[in-house]
């Protein structure tokens, strides 16, 4: 088993149906293995952040509330077909007019009920 076939087994293909390719340009500049010191998450960490990304795409979908992924999550979606393996979250954007839908009670109660915690903050 070579790396990429281990990566592909760690980090799974959360987005089946896109073809990443088109969007794949590759590194600039390579650089020697022995040089870089890259530290990837665990597979346990990997595995929790799918679960979220599920749960919440099935509370958002369930309250008619549209999101997509950004940053880092969205560059691993064509570069890696899912999560960066050394990324260590998930990014996420939605509609200021869902704002006020997102914190409503239902839907923080759906996630409450899946073991999360809120903090309502605004950077607006």
């Amino acid at each position: 088993m070579n790396d990429s076939d281990s990566e592909s087994s760690i980090f799974g293909n959360l987005f089946t149906g896109i073809d990443p390719e088109p969007f794949f340009r590759g590194p600039t500049k390579l650089i020697p293995q022995g040089e870089v010191y890259q530290h990837f998450i665990s597979e346990a960490l990997a595995t929790e952040l799918y679960e979220i990304l599920h749960c919440t795409h099935k509370i958002f979908e369930f309250y008619g509330i549209r999101y997509w992924l950004t940053g880092g999550s969205m560059i691993g979606l064509f570069r890696h077909g899912g999560i960066i393996p050394w990324d260590d979250d998930i990014d996420i954007c939605c509609f200021m007019k869902d704002k006020e839908k997102i914190f409503s009670q239902p839907v923080l109660e759906a996630f409450k009920m899946n073991n999360f915690k809120s903090y309502r903050r605004s950077y607006i």
